[in-house]
């Protein structure tokens, strides 16, 4: 099953109704949003119609997005007066988001029942940032972590100042603020989101400054800080250009025919590659000619994800050992034919 939803720039990674600005008209009719990750994957699958001549970006991903019951964050450092152009009544829904955010040189990824639209480097790590948050958090006592996992929806309104936001989130959940220094006076617009735990909700408004969080060992203080250089650097080097340049390509015949010859078995070699998990997929299937088939949902079922950062090497390897070298380290395996190439949990 192809990857419904991640691409960041060049890498592969994935409506705020519901979405910040969106006119209050189209609130009467956008369809109620999908509320799981379970539920965002079956819209993500819907076929859309998309007419869009020169558009407004908020306006066209936001409306479709509504109509469709799909809840989007579109980043504050998005312009959201860029034009897009395109025309399709044969795409589904993720489709055309991650055509979008292709065209646009953007990212796209989800985080629990919400899409996220982004700079690259951002789409490329939110969900990382997300999971080493909730790691954190399990380290803590169940009652000091009931807050911080409680799932709620989130609501603001029109010049709403995304610092008064999460100080306001905090404080509705008992628990002390610092650092909101960090976070520079902006005004947004008004936004409804989906039911998402307050460590999500804080990540989604942090993520806009390239900022995160840490958490108290007792659990009561939220400190805003600096998201890790080496976690930006990482994204990067991942959204700037392809990391895998791998050897062993056939040379195309000159002499015609092939008839009666044997075939040649090719060998891969690469050097020592670290990344996302499915950033160096994409680009092996881009430049082997790979129809990749991702099981995205089973992915998620079994706690895993193609944003995990994995580091491999081969050197003269099969095709199959190839494969196995990128997926196998993020707990992920495949089934092949000829060149279609399923994706899914080593361990289901």
């Amino acid at each position: 099953m192809p990857s419904l939803l991640s691409t960041s720039g060049r890498c592969l990674t994935w409506a705020i109704a519901v979405c910040a600005s969106w006119p209050a008209a189209s609130r009467a009719v956008s369809a109620e949003l999908a509320s799981s990750a379970s539920a965002l994957v079956e819209r993500l699958r819907a076929p859309v119609a998309v007419y869009w001549s020169g558009d407004p970006l908020r306006r066209a991903v936001t409306t479709l997005c509504a109509a469709n019951g799909v809840a989007v964050v579109i980043d504050r450092r998005i312009d959201p007066d860029r034009p897009v152009d395109l025309r399709s009544e044969d795409l589904t829904l993720g489709q055309v988001l991650r055509h979008l955010a292709d065209s646009q040189g953007l990212g796209v990824t989800s985080l629990g029942p919400v899409v996220y639209l982004g700079p690259a480097e951002a789409a490329a790590v939110l969900r990382s940032v997300s999971r080493l948050r909730l790691d954190e958090v399990r380290k803590l006592t169940p009652e000091a972590a009931q807050p911080l996992l409680r799932a709620q929806r989130l609501r603001w309104e029109d010049l709403t100042e995304p610092r008064e936001l999460l100080g306001q989130l905090l404080a509705q959940a008992g628990l002390r603020a610092a650092g909101l220094d960090r976070v520079p006076h902006d005004l947004w617009a008004g936004a409804e989101l989906p039911p998402l735990s307050l460590l999500d909700r804080l990540t989604l408004v942090a993520m806009q400054f390239d900022l995160t969080f840490t958490v108290s060992p007792d659990g009561q203080t939220v400190t805003f800080v600096p998201l890790p250089e080496e976690l930006l650097a990482a994204a990067r080097q991942a959204t700037e250009k392809p990391a895998v340049e791998v050897s062993g390509l056939p040379a195309r015949s000159k002499t015609g025919s092939a008839k009666g010859r044997r075939p040649v078995e090719v060998r891969f070699t690469q050097k020592p590659t670290q990344g996302p998990v499915g950033v160096l997929l994409k680009q092996l299937a881009d430049k082997l000619g790979l129809e990749l088939r991702i099981d995205q949902q089973a992915i998620q079922a079994a706690g895993l994800s193609l944003d995990r950062s994995v580091a491999f090497q081969v050197e003269q390897a099969t095709l199959d050992e190839l494969l196995d070298a990128v997926l196998s380290p993020a707990g992920l395996t495949f089934r092949r034919v000829g060149k279609v190439v399923e994706v899914l949990p080593a361990n289901p």
